[in-house]
């Protein structure tokens, strides 16, 4: 069986919403605090899957992002994106799916496809637009390894956790 997490396109989309200034996290420290931390050393362990660096997105509001990203960038992208704003995941979303397929169109596409960490405190601001992305998304994809997403909660919110099972359990529904 392939590895399919090798000779993959990274793509990690961080949250940065006001809410990840929230301290509920074991070490005492902010969640975005937190979450800077294992993206660094995320970061250190994908570029070693994904040589040419990895995307990273930060979103809230609206999306930054930024392609070829090493692990010594991590700190300073960090840096750039304060918290602010509301939780919009599906325009992280639909902007890490038009880059993938877009790859695609174009011959770029690794033979793994594209890998998306989604990095997430809250409960998306329209749960229903994440899901639309999404499927929308699989309505273009030739095989079912040609694109993953993951989500990763970080704090203790209870509605983060109800976006997450929805995700999880609630997009046949809506195929």
């Amino acid at each position: 069986m392939t590895n399919i997490i090798s000779n993959a396109d990274w793509e990690l989309a961080i949250d940065k919403s006001a809410s990840m200034t929230n301290t509920d996290t074991p070490s005492g420290k902010s969640r975005y605090a937190d979450v800077q931390e294992t993206v660094g050393a995320v970061c250190r362990k994908l570029v070693e899957l994904d040589p040419d660096g990895i995307d990273v997105s930060f979103f809230a509001t609206g999306v930054t992002h930024r392609s070829n990203v090493n692990p010594d960038k991590v700190a300073e992208l960090f840096k750039e994106n304060e918290c602010l704003g509301s939780t919009n995941t599906h325009l992280v979303l639909e902007a890490a799916f038009a880059r993938h397929f877009a790859r695609k169109a174009d011959g770029k596409m690794k033979a793994n496809g594209t890998r998306i960490a989604v990095i997430t405190d809250g409960d998306a601001t329209n749960r229903d637009l994440c899901a639309k992305a999404i499927v929308e998304a699989t309505k273009l994809m030739d095989s079912d390894n040609e694109l993953a997403v993951g989500f990763f909660q970080i704090g203790r919110d209870p509605e983060a956790t109800a976006f997450l099972g929805f995700l999880d359990d609630g997009l046949v529904e809506k195929r």
